[in-house]
């Protein structure tokens, strides 16, 4: 079933591996996998092309994969993707409010869990989704933690338009990449986080929001995380991660303190 994807978030993993997906002409989230391999980062620049958040990709769906809450999963023809356009700078904010949901808690269609120095979380299994979007009305406290293995963990402090505070990862591929790129110039983890606090300060501020898989420690948790950070001013001014230093960290989860 040949369908067109605009690209909603581009997700860092380890490895050299992403994750994408997008949204159909209705609005709903699809996630494409191939069947017998990965996305990789290079994925996204082959053929001299350049796919990015609001990239518009044509691609064939063969087979849904439905294993709740990753309800948006398919299959897809592993030689049939094709770019064919972006949404205008213009229209991008209409685009993401025409996605939105009212809440966090209103997106996954199961409990949210929280436990303290585990983190926020969903029962696998649960749930009838793991993909939405949010408009933020603050962000506090970014944080950057460096590791000894040269691995970092952002995360970042938000409130939800049912006043909620959450505390989670972001794992948007070019927010990470850009973040990298601060670090190599080089500024301390502190002086990252309080620039890039100074970066959302009075912005129009929407993220995606996603649910990780279950993964050693935790197989039956999926965890709450950034899956796409937008801003309106754009605080890329265009950007993505093709203009920055590529990271060379694995991004597997090595910490949840809140």
């Amino acid at each position: 079933m040949m369908t067109e994807l605009t690209i909603t978030d581009l997700t860092n993993m380890h490895a050299g591996r992403i994750c994408v997906a997008g949204v159909n002409d209705k609005g709903e989230s699809i996630r494409p996998q191939f069947r017998r391999q990965h996305f990789m980062r290079e994925w996204c620049t082959s053929g001299g092309q350049v796919i990015r958040p609001f990239s518009k990709i044509q691609l064939d769906l063969i087979e849904r994969k439905c294993s709740p809450p990753h309800t948006e999963d398919w299959i897809i023809a592993d030689d049939c993707i094709k770019l064919t356009g972006e949404v205008e700078k213009a229209k991008r904010q209409y685009f993401l409010e025409k996605l939105l949901d009212p809440d966090v808690e209103s997106i996954f269609g199961a409990k949210i869990q929280h436990i303290k120095d585990e983190g926020t979380f969903t029962n696998s299994g649960e749930g009838n989704r793991s993909l939405g979007t949010i408009r933020v009305k603050r962000t506090y406290l970014f944080s950057n933690k460096c590791f000894e293995d040269n691995r970092h963990d952002c995360r970042i402090s938000f409130l939800d338009a049912a006043d909620k505070w959450y505390r989670l990862k972001i794992v948007d591929l070019t927010f990470q990449t850009y973040v990298d790129h601060l670090r190599s110039k080089p500024l301390s983890a502190e002086e990252v986080s309080k620039m890039i606090d100074r970066t959302f300060y009075r912005k129009d501020i929407y993220m995606r929001i996603g649910l990780s898989r279950g993964w050693g420690m935790h197989p039956e948790r999926c965890y709450l995380q950034i899956n796409g950070v937008y801003t309106f001013p754009d605080y890329l001014e265009g950007k993505c991660f093709t203009d920055f230093e590529a990271p060379t960290k694995d991004n597997e989860i090595v910490d949840f303190s809140i």
